[in-house]
Formats: C-alpha cells, structure tokens, sequence
C-alpha cells in the first residue's frame, strides 16, 4: 500500500530540467594516457592519482602536528611529479 504522506513527491528526470536523457548535452573529452607535466616528464593518470595521495596523506601528518610525515610525503608528491618516479 503506498504511503499516503509520499502523494506527489515523485519526480521524473524531466521534472528536474533534465529531459529525458540526463546525459544529453554532455560532450566526451579524449584525454592522452599520458600528460607531459612542466619538467618534461610524461605522468600518467595514475602518477597524479598517486602524488594527491602523497598531498592528502601530508595534510593529514599536519593536522597531528606531524611535520616529518607531512614533509615526507610532500617530497615523494614532488619527486613523482618532477622526475616520474617513485
């Protein structure tokens, strides 16, 4: 039995502006495996995915006041970014 408070709260896609296909309009973008970065390097998505792993796990040594493992994980962000190795 439905619920007699839920009458008129169901929507539609459309009902929200998005038509029938949300995804209409969306243009698809060819991204490069690989992005040369401002040194020369050639980073793939998963180098950058690493080095903000690097950056989250530094601000997160710095919320403990733990400079070394923030300073450590910085310089290994910057050493994959610069140099494309770990």
């Amino acid at each position: 039995m439905a619920d007699p408070h839920d009458a008129g709260h169901e929507r539609d896609a459309a009902s929200f502006g998005f038509g029938s296909d949300p995804l209409a309009g969306v243009v698809a973008v060819d991204m490069p495996d690989r992005e040369q970065s401002w040194s020369g390097v050639q980073l793939s998505a998963d180098d950058f995915t690493l080095a903000q792993k690097y950056c989250k796990y530094a601000g997160s040594a710095l919320q403990y006041e733990d400079v070394s493992t923030a300073v450590q994980n910085l310089q290994k962000a910057l050493k994959l970014l610069t140099t494309g190795k770990e």
